[in-house]
């Protein structure tokens, strides 16, 4: 089953060679996971990970981040008022939801809060790839050997 796109999902645009994806969650293993996946892909750019979302937005801004891979189980400010915060400020950048509670009503808040799409920390790793591509509205590149 194709996972449903709000009215979020639209291209960003590509300013630079390499996608620029910045993440937060404060699992130190889903973020060695995270770093290891982003650094594997040739088209992408790992601008670091964030464990809360205090000041997300002025990293997002800073770093010139393209897609926020965010963890909605985080310490900080919600992390549904930062998707709205990041989606308003820096509305170049594209907001996945990167979830364990990935049910029909989370999916629906997180969308409703600008996330462009949600995936499931229950699912592929390479799922989170694929998402990030589809977000940014990029061609799926082959990964490095």
């Amino acid at each position: 089953m194709q996972p449903q796109r709000s009215q979020n999902h639209r291209p960003a645009p590509t300013s630079s060679p390499r996608l620029r994806v910045l993440c937060v969650d404060d699992s130190p293993d889903i973020a060695r996971m995270l770093s290891r996946l982003l650094r594997d892909q040739d088209d992408m750019e790992n601008l670091g990970v964030l464990s809360n979302t205090d000041g997300v937005v002025d990293v997002v801004a800073q770093k010139k981040a393209e897609v926020l891979v965010l963890d909605l189980s985080i310490p900080g400010p919600p992390p549904l008022q930062a998707i709205e915060a990041v989606t308003r400020a820096v509305p170049t950048c594209r907001v996945l939801a990167y979830t364990g509670h990935d049910d029909p009503g989370t999916r629906v808040q997180a969308q409703a809060a600008g996330a462009c799409d949600l995936v499931s920390k229950r699912g592929d790793p390479d799922d989170i790839i694929h998402a990030i591509r589809r977000a940014s509205g990029r061609t799926p590149v082959p990964r490095r050997a």
